[in-house]
């Protein structure tokens, strides 16, 4: 009786032990997994929640992920879209970290890169405040008059939307300004 009663102990600690490999074995598989996540799936699995993005001229933008494209993000306030080239993105996160991963980016996701929209913006004549990554929080207000393959060319002029606020550096003169795309942080547009 009493060899028994030691076999099923050792026979549910054998279970225990197996279980405990198991679970280790799914906790790893999953690690491994996500290795191979990218940023525009992580993206993708937040399409439509709200996040918080901080650029790199240091301003935090919050707002609803409407939008993903090739190398970018567009935020919407209700007030304002946002577009954020993903290289003047520091740190971002988000309310819903429990969201499925690995999701259909190319359901939820535009084919064309940061110079496309622009080129996009610039066809509309839409008024817009471009930040820039400098020193001083930099920023421009007006429309966008050309688009390079790695620049733009903006008609400065300050915009009727945008004279409610400003908490940087914003030039008010007119003039055409090139701004290399890689140090545009954002580009706003009033809805």
């Amino acid at each position: 009786m009493r060899m028994q009663r030691l076999f099923r102990d050792l026979d549910i600690q054998f279970e225990a032990e197996q279980l405990r490999t198991l679970e280790n074995q799914a906790q790893r598989r999953a690690r491994m997994q996500y290795l191979a996540v990218t940023m525009r799936e992580r993206y993708a699995a937040q399409h439509g929640s709200r996040i918080k993005v901080c650029g790199t001229d240091g301003t935090v933008r919050e707002g609803c992920l409407e939008a993903i494209g090739q190398g970018w993000i567009q935020l919407s306030t209700g007030r304002e879209n946002i577009l954020i080239p993903e290289s003047s993105i520091l740190w971002w996160e988000c309310e819903n970290q429990a969201a499925k991963v690995k999701v259909d980016v190319q359901a939820r996701a535009y084919r064309f890169s940061t110079s496309d929209a622009c080129y996009a913006l610039m066809m509309a004549q839409e008024p817009v405040r471009v930040s820039c990554d400098s020193p001083v929080n930099t920023m421009f207000e007006g429309v966008i008059a050309r688009v390079g393959a790695d620049f733009i060319e903006m008609t400065l002029s300050p915009c009727e939307p945008y004279s409610a606020y400003s908490n940087a550096l914003a030039y008010k003169e007119r003039g055409v300004r090139i701004i290399p795309t890689s140090r545009i942080c954002a580009i706003v547009t009033v809805n």
